[in-house]
């Protein structure tokens, strides 16, 4: 147990991560190392920038001298043929000490255009094998590009993992066969096509084809099984026993059973085996440069073998496919084949691509010895803990026929025995500077247990650097350069990391804020060269221009009353200021818009609709609202904008649209929203939405919005776009797409009545009222006397009657119970009277 602890302790400090210029192909390149974490026993996961080329790229390390991870070889679906993405292969392939870390994709495949069978679509291109199973052999694909004796073993490049887990990266070949007593026989190829007619040859096929052969009556086929004692192997004698023989074709091929298919002087090798008869089959596989025959486990192959002996190769140049700008996967290994390096290359966005070359020296900069070409194009992807991580040129995920998984096989343990900082490099910190580290646990394994752990306490060394939070958690640096060390200590764990503090750029973040009554921690910036780092606001001394509008207290900002003014900071040489607005909501349920001014917004539909946006025709029971009213004329795809183009009230963290598309069937309806620091509008898509009645939609902000930042504020509402079921329209006939308001709700702001809006338009709140909800009375429009209200029936009958107080903002009526439907309420004094139509409803 000891020992496993001191070997992680010592893989952990040893680490090599890269910050700044390194040499790569003999040049200085700048390298900006995004990310650098442990994943997993023994592996680690890198994110690169290269801004001299542009070049995005993401590196995966694994040391294979720890014995607590597996590199695998996964087949898509577990068949010869098939693509899968690599997230549905975690999903398949992760289980208890079998869990997925990350994963490449890996050999080239059989597409249609290539002049292949039908049948052999999705097969790989060469050789792959899956725990000393071949999936398929090596073989002649992609060859020839050079007449050289002793280049042409050098032209393709197989990634192999043995059963003593070195690597080897090499070009490779098969000379697979059937040995009988004294004879034997070659096999030709492992899951492919046996060839016929006029072939002489034996071919392999075993449970990962499928279910059956696809083979005809030409030939004869032997089932074989294990004999006992026996495992599938490469480059080693497997003894089977003879299950059974026939000349059908299309064998069923059961579990862990093979199939020998012949044709010609194989059939006739064949048809001399008896059924029980025990027989030898080796899968034989070598390198062509030396002749040595690993024992092969796992197996990919790529292109080209483009990094031999820590010398780039003629196959960098001598193949279109190597030398151009392209997305690249790449398999490296070192010297002594103990470490290996899976590396992924973006050509999207700002990421131009790579050719092998650069591939490679990035490689070689890294630790390797000898690389291989993966498939690349779309196919380019890494997996990262169930996620793709790069940047795929397709735009999404590629399913892929294979790749190479790396699995964490560590036993379970959820005790933390060490900790790092998520930091590759020194921290460094501006003076005044806020920094709350991002600690990661493992275990004495290795497995990362925590990606944020949180039971951790600061200190700093010296102590003089700065102070802690009260909580132990942040760290505020002093007023002066210096340098120390940070540490975070877990009961006996700890790990200190290198802490400098240095002059940085102070600004705000912000040159305008809006706010109301909750607590905003102004946001003071420090950069140190290319990084941006948060200044405890507290050190700052602040002055309010309007001290009736907000109020600074340690940095914090609070709003005290609607209104606008400035905030001046200062801190030794920095100066700055802050435009602040303050809008308080004085209740959750905010009729924002109640579509009085059709001004306001603008129309896009078909020109011959001759769409209008007016108060007519609006549902019977309501008192406010606007609709958009057409004639419909022929469209292919009939929809309907509306644009907004407005801010919203103070800090909202939804809205309700109360709307009535009458016979319109709204398939989508198109919401787009706008960050008030932003000039990209989002949208988000609401389908099938109700028609032939009023319907009430509720928008989440934070599904557009981090509503944690202030900067969003205020949000915009930018449009309403409509797209309508050409089943629902009929050319000349009108319709109408009615909206009754737009509300708002904030988070922890008590829901009532705008009193403003009571004012100027309700009467009575909510319009219609549920069964057994209260309902709200205004009686702001009565300047004296005591107010009558009356509930009258449809059918003139009085119902319910009670005295109201005169000039009051929200009276709560105490109602009988009624049936659902249509009422009138009036209400009335000595100089006045209302009647307002109710619809209550269930």
């Amino acid at each position: 147990m000891k020992k496993i602890m001191l070997l992680f302790a010592l893989t952990m400090s040893c680490l090599a991560s890269f910050a700044g210029n390194m040499i790569i192909g003999g040049e200085t390149k700048r390298v900006d190392t995004l990310m650098h974490r442990i994943i997993g026993p023994g592996v680690t996961y890198t994110k690169l920038s290269l801004p001299d080329y542009p070049l995005s790229a993401y590196l995966m390390t694994v040391n294979l001298a720890n014995q607590y991870n597996k590199v695998e070889t996964f087949q898509a679906q577990n068949r010869v043929g098939s693509t899968e993405a690599m997230t549905n292969a975690y999903q398949r392939l992760s289980s208890s000490r079998h869990n997925s870390l990350g994963s490449v994709n890996g050999n080239f495949w059989i597409v249609s255009g290539q002049g292949q069978p039908t049948e052999l679509l999705g097969v790989s291109h060469s050789g792959s094998a899956l725990d000393g199973q071949l999936l398929t052999d090596p073989n002649n694909w992609n060859r020839g590009r050079t007449s050289d004796p002793e280049l042409l073993k050098q032209e393709i490049g197989f990634a192999v993992i043995d059963e003593v887990r070195k690597a080897w990266i090499c070009d490779m070949g098969f000379d697979g066969k059937v040995l009988v007593g004294s004879q034997s026989f070659k096999i030709s190829e492992v899951n492919r096509n046996r060839v016929t007619p006029g072939a002489n040859e034996i071919v392999l096929f075993n449970q990962y084809l499928g279910k059956a052969t696809r083979t005809s009556t030409a030939g004869t086929e032997v089932v074989v099984k294990l004999a006992g004692g026996q495992t599938w192997g490469v480059s080693k004698n497997v003894q089977c026993t003879v299950v059974s023989k026939n000349n059908t074709g299309g064998t069923v091929i059961a579990a862990g059973q093979a199939v020998l298919s012949g044709h010609g002087t194989g059939k006739t090798f064949l048809d001399n085996i008896s059924v029980g008869q025990t027989i030898t089959l080796n899968l034989g596989v070598y390198t062509l440069e030396s002749g040595e025959r690993p024992t092969v486990r796992q197996m990919v192959t790529g292109n080209a073998y483009v990094l031999r002996n820590g010398e780039l190769t003629i196959r960098n140049t001598n193949e279109a496919y190597n030398s151009q700008l392209y997305p690249r996967t790449g398999i490296g290994a070192s010297a002594d084949g103990k470490k290996l390096f899976l590396i992924v290359i973006d050509k999207k966005g700002s990421s131009v691509g790579a050719n092998t070359t650069t591939m490679c020296n990035i490689l070689k900069a890294y630790g390797a010895y000898n690389v291989t070409s993966m498939d690349g194009g779309g196919s380019a992807q890494m997996m990262i803990g169930g996620a793709i991580v790069n940047n795929p040129s397709d735009g999404k995920e590629r399913p892929v026929a294979n790749g190479w998984m790396v699995f964490n096989t560590a036993p379970d343990d959820n005790v933390v025995a060490s900790l790092l900082f998520e930091e590759h490099s020194d921290i460094i910190i501006p003076a005044y500077g806020e920094y709350k580290p991002n600690i990661l646990a493992y275990n004495q394994y290795g497995t990362l247990l925590s990606e944020n752990f949180q039971n951790y306490t600061l200190t700093c060394e010296p102590s003089g650097l700065g102070t802690i939070s009260s909580d132990g958690k942040t760290f505020y640096a002093g007023s002066t350069t210096a340098s120390g060390s940070l540490k975070a200590t877990f009961g006996t764990i700890s790990v200190s990391h290198p802490l400098k503090i240095v002059n940085g750029n102070i600004f705000l973040r912000l040159d305008s804020v809006l706010t109301d009554t909750r607590d905003y921690k102004i946001e003071v910036i420090s950069t140190t060269g290319t990084k941006e780092m948060m200044i405890d606001p507290s050190k700052v001394q602040w002055n309010v221009g309007d001290e009736n509008v907000c109020v600074v207290s340690n940095g914090i900002l609070r709003g005290i009353s609607n209104g606008r003014t400035k905030l001046y900071g200062q801190l030794n040489d920095f100066k700055d200021s802050l435009i602040v607005k303050v809008e308080i909501a004085d209740h959750s349920g905010y009729v924002y818009e109640d579509m009085s001014d059709v001004a306001k917004w603008s129309i896009t539909a078909q020109s011959n609709w001759n769409a209008v946006l007016n108060h007519d025709n609006l549902p019977a029971t309501w008192q406010h609202g606007s609709a958009v009213n057409y004639t419909y004329q022929t469209s292919r795809s009939p929809s309907l904008k509306l644009t907004y183009g407005y801010p919203l009230y103070s800090l909202p963290d939804s809205m309700k649209i109360y709307m009535n598309t009458g016979a319109i069937q709204v398939t989508k309806l198109f919401i787009g929203m706008r960050a008030n620091n932003e000039t990209t509008i989002v949208q988000k898509t609401l389908e099938n939405i109700p028609n032939n009645g009023d319907t009430e939609l509720v928008v989440d902000f934070s599904e557009f919005f981090d509503l944690a930042d202030f900067a969003v504020y205020p949000i915009w509402l930018e449009y309403l776009s409509n797209q309508i079921a050409l089943s629902s329209q009929q050319t000349g006939t009108a319709y109408t797409y009615a909206i009754r308001d737009i509300t708002l709700y904030y988070k922890g702001v008590p829901v009532g009545l705008n009193q403003a809006f009571v004012r100027q338009q309700l009467p009575v709140y909510p319009n219609p009222v549920k069964l057994g909800e209260p309902l709200y009375v205004s009686t702001a429009a009565f300047a004296s006397d005591k107010v009558k209200a009356e509930l009258v029936g449809l059918d003139g009958r009085v119902l319910y009657t009670e005295t109201l107080p005169h000039n009051e903002l929200m009276v709560v009526l105490s109602l009988p119970k009624v049936a659902e439907g249509i009422y009138f309420l009036k209400l009335s004094n000595a100089t006045n009277s209302k009647t307002v139509k109710i619809v209550f409803k269930h």
